[in-house]
């Protein structure tokens, strides 16, 4: 009988040792979030620039209320979270564990908005439909927010090309399209926080650009 026990036990002790070897350890999440965002000191940067000539801040009486009628992407960043990196020319890579933390578009109007109301450009930043009444109606198609891996002939960078109009209330233009494109930024094609800082900065020369075409309230 006792021998009997003996061998239960030894069978139990067994089963349960190999069960532990088979159930995997737990690993920790490899995926990182990212968001676009507006340098700690925000109100110290330069108001933005028409030439060399820096402007200076509108008064609250001048400055326009613009009404943000859409930020639009490429199809191939429409409702995509993780981060894309251009491979070659035509390939496009989806860093499954670099990802952002809210829709990319939502993250472009939320920084135009607040670098447009940090200089002064505008009094009001407001979505449409529903804004209240407005001095201008602005809207944003992004052509490019991506970086470029190295390959023989260049190296890693972030691109950035963006076209906005600005019209009036009852759809007259203000501006035409225009098209703003950042200078390439330089970036060793690993770090994704860099990435989202070099982005953010691109996205904060659109909104001074912009700015310089903005029209004042009389």
């Amino acid at each position: 009988m006792k021998t009997k026990i003996t061998i239960t036990a030894a069978l139990t002790l067994a089963i349960t040792l190999t069960a532990c070897s088979i159930i995997p350890k737990p690993v920790a999440d490899p995926t990182r979030y990212y968001v676009l965002a507006a340098p700690a000191k925000w109100r110290e940067l330069p108001s933005p620039v028409e030439g060399s000539k820096m402007l200076p801040p509108l008064s609250a009486a001048t400055a326009p209320v613009v009404g943000l009628r859409a930020v639009t992407l490429p199809a191939y960043l429409t409702g995509v979270k993780s981060i894309a990196v251009r491979q070659g020319r035509n390939e496009i890579i989806y860093r499954d564990y670099d990802r952002w933390a809210e829709p990319l578009d939502d993250a472009i109007f939320r920084l135009v908005r607040d670098r447009l109301l940090a200089t002064g450009a505008a009094s009001a930043v407001d979505p449409l439909p529903g804004a209240p009444a407005r001095t201008c109606d602005l809207t944003i198609r992004i052509l490019e927010a991506e970086g470029v891996f190295a390959d023989a002939n260049t190296p890693a960078t972030i691109r950035f090309t963006a076209e906005y109009e600005l019209k009036t209330p009852e759809g007259a233009r203000l501006t035409g399209t225009r098209t703003f494109t950042a200078p390439s930024a330089a970036w060793d094609g690993k770090d994704y926080a860099a990435f989202a800082a070099r982005l953010s900065a691109a996205v904060t020369a659109l909104a001074d650009d912009i700015a310089k075409n903005l029209p004042t309230t009389k």
